[in-house]
C-alpha cells in the first residue's frame, strides 16, 4: 500500500483533533442538522436514531466549560416537527429549518423556525410548491437576508438546481 500523501494540505493537523468527553449525550443519530450560537453553544436538531426514526427534539451543550453536559431544550408547548435530511441557516437568534423527509418519509418545503434565544418553535413558512419544492438532502446558506439551496431530491430525484429566496428572513 501506498501512504497517502498531499502538497497542499498540512496532514500533521489531523493529530491536533480530540474527542470531547462530555455527560448525557443524546441518543446516535445521523442526518440531523447542528449550529453554534454565540461562539459557546452547539445546538443539535431533529435527525435519525440508530433505528432510522425520524427525531423532532433539540439539545445543546456549553462547549466552554470543564465538564461539559448536554441539555435537552424544552421548547414550550410547542414542538419541533418529525424531521432529518433537512438543511438550516441561523440568522438573527432564529434558525431556520429548511425541508429534509418528514415523518411519513415525504419530502418537505416547510421552513421551520427555531427561536434560539427564547427556545420556542415559531410557525413555520410553507412556501407554494412551485417557489420551493419539497426537499431533502440539499444544502443551505445565506447571502443577506435570502435563502440559497443547492442540490438535494425529492422522493429520491435528485437535481442540481440553485434556488434563491431573495428577502426569505424578514428582520422584524
Amino acid at each position: 500500500l501506498t501512504p497517502f500523501e498531499r502538497d497542499d494540505f498540512d496532514m500533521s493537523i489531523i493529530n491536533n483533533w480530540s474527542r470531547l468527553v462530555t455527560k448525557n449525550p443524546p441518543k446516535r443519530r445521523s442526518s440531523h442538522s447542528a449550529f453554534i450560537y454565540e461562539n459557546k453553544y452547539l445546538y443539535v436538531l431533529g435527525g435519525v436514531d440508530i433505528t432510522e426514526r425520524k427525531q423532532n427534539d433539540i439539545y445543546r451543550i456549553n462547549l466552554n466549560t470543564e465538564n461539559p453536559e448536554w441539555e435537552k431544550v424544552n421548547t414550550g408547548d410547542k414542538e419541533l416537527e418529525k424531521i432529518a435530511y433537512h438543511a438550516g441557516v441561523l440568522y438573527d437568534n432564529i434558525y431556520y429549518i429548511i425541508g429534509g423527509q418528514d415523518s411519513s418519509l415525504r419530502s418537505s418545503n416547510h421552513i421551520q423556525k427555531f427561536n434560539v434565544k427564547e427556545h420556542t418553535i415559531e410557525e413555520p413558512i410553507i412556501p407554494e410548491e412551485t417557489t420551493f419544492p419539497p426537499l431533502e438532502g440539499h444544502t443551505a446558506d445565506l447571502n443577506g437576508n435570502s435563502i440559497i439551496i443547492y442540490g438535494g431530491h425529492t422522493n429520491k430525484k435528485y437535481n442540481k438546481n440553485v434556488l434563491i429566496f431573495p428577502n426569505a428572513i424578514n428582520p422584524e
